[in-house]
Parts: structure tokens; C-alpha cells; sequence
């Protein structure tokens, strides 16, 4: 697909396909014909839906978090609790012996990538002997392995088709542009867990 979007003398400037550039036109994709765009978008999203590639997704509404009790908690720390219990959810669903492993796009702040290693160690328990404590603690993700990874987005095509779907649920969140949500319902049915909060 790169190869059929890109014109060559820009083909060393493309890094990865970003949502949000891919969509609007920008970086390296800028004055490329919205058509040609906006093909590459349905045949990557097509391959999310035509895959069976399940979505979790949480967002935060900013202003009612502010507004609320709860407006000093981290919407980003809240999100990824939301997607990591949904991942476990699912998992439970499908098999007991179903594991996963937790990969995010990698941080450059070091307080954001610590904060959600604390946040993914609370939530999956290390393993111990002599019980090794599986399914004892509630609320605990027991189907994902025992440490989360961050990956370059660059150098990963799954993380990659992970930020064009979120850039359009996202859109889809926001309302208002019927375009974007026509790719939002490409890939809709294949979301199996979701969460906005607070409600």
C-alpha cells in the first residue's frame, strides 16, 4: 500500500502510517489526492474487519472528568485500566489458557510509560508459589503475560493499524464528521469492549 500511495522520490520520508496524518493530509502525505487517501484507509480498516480483529477501547470525557469528583485522575492511567480489564474480559470469555501480551507505542515521557507499568503491575499480579495466587485476588488480569512491552510504532505494522482504528473511534466520539464515520463503521462490529467514562 505504501508503495502504491507514495510517489518514490518520498518514499525514504515515509516513516509509518499515522491516523490523524493519513486522514488530513499531512507530513508525508501532504498533496496526495484525498481519494488515494482515503483508499488506503478502507483497505487497512478492511483488514481489521475481514481479519476478525477484536477492539477494546476506553476513552475519558474531559469535561465531565474535571467537572467531577474524580477531576484530578489521570484520563490516559484511567483509559488503559479500561482496555486492560476489557483485554481480560474478552480472554476469560474465549479460553482459560488464552494469554496476551500488553504492548503500547512507546513513550518519550518517562513519567507517562512508568505511571501505566505501575498502573499494568497492579493490575496483573506476579505470579508466587506455593498457591501462585491465580484467580484469587479480584479485579486482577490473569490472562495477559506478567509484563507489559512499549514498541516503536515504526517498527510495528500492529501498532500502527492500533492508531488508525483509535483515530477513528476517537472521530466517532467526538461526532460531526460524517466522513470519518463512515471508516468508524467499517470497523465497528469488531469492537468487543468499550467504555467512556465517567458516564
Amino acid at each position: 500500500m505504501v508503495g502504491d500511495l507514495i510517489p518514490k522520490d518520498r518514499l525514504g520520508r515515509f516513516k509509518e502510517f499515522k491516523g490523524c496524518e493519513l486522514y488530513g493530509g499531512y507530513g508525508v502525505f501532504d498533496g496526495l489526492r484525498q481519494q488515494d487517501r482515503f483508499q488506503t484507509i478502507t483497505n487497512l480498516l478492511h483488514l481489521v474487519r475481514d481479519n476478525h480483529m477484536p477492539l477494546v477501547y476506553g476513552a475519558v470525557d474531559l469535561g465531565k472528568l474535571k467537572s467531577g469528583l474524580y477531576g484530578s485522575a489521570s484520563p490516559l492511567d484511567t483509559a488503559f485500566r479500561i482496555c486492560t480489564a476489557g483485554i481480560e474480559e474478552c480472554l476469560a470469555k474465549i479460553d482459560s489458557h488464552q494469554f496476551a501480551i500488553v504492548i503500547s507505542d512507546d513513550f518519550q515521557a518517562k513519567k507517562i510509560k512508568d505511571g501505566l507499568l505501575e498502573s499494568f503491575r497492579g493490575l496483573r499480579k506476579q505470579v508466587r508459589p506455593p498457591d501462585f495466587g491465580i484467580g484469587k485476588s479480584p479485579n486482577t488480569s490473569w490472562h495477559l503475560h506478567d509484563e507489559m512491552y512499549f514498541g516503536d510504532s515504526r517498527q510495528s505494522i500492529g501498532l500502527q493499524m492500533a492508531d488508525l482504528c483509535c483515530f477513528f473511534i476517537g472521530k466517532h466520539l467526538e461526532g460531526g464528521d460524517v466522513v470519518a464515520e463512515s471508516f468508524y463503521r467499517i470497523i465497528e462490529n469488531q469492537i468487543i469492549v468499550s467504555a467512556v467514562v465517567p458516564e
